[in-house]
């Protein structure tokens, strides 16, 4: 009798998609481990849109991970393709605005 071989895969996922996945999701720690392990610049990382982290965390409305990112050093004046920056996305939500701007002024 023939004994199989498992072989356990592993599949590399870009830490970038990782991230983007994470701000959807809200999973604040899973942001934090994942910056820390791969030492991630959290505002050089884009989406396809030139969106950076905040500005999805902006427009999926995670006001934790929006939090999170400006504490951990989110710039909120970069701009995305379409020249927009997180307080423009965030133009129909007061609070995240105002949690945004509020930030601004100790930059």
């Amino acid at each position: 009798m023939e004994r199989k071989r498992v072989v356990e895969e592993k599949i590399f996922v870009e830490p970038s998609v990782v991230y983007f996945r994470l701000i959807e999701k809200g999973d604040v720690n899973g942001l934090k481990k994942l910056i820390e392990e791969n030492s991630l610049n959290i505002n050089e990382l884009r989406t396809s849109a030139g969106n950076t982290g905040l500005m999805y965390a902006v427009h999926f409305k995670k006001k934790d991970v929006v939090r999170f990112l400006m504490n951990f050093g989110a710039d909120t004046t970069l701009r995305n393709n379409h020249n927009e920056t997180a307080v423009d996305i965030a133009k129909n939500d007061k609070e995240l605005r105002d949690l945004i701007e509020k930030k601004r002024l100790f930059y």
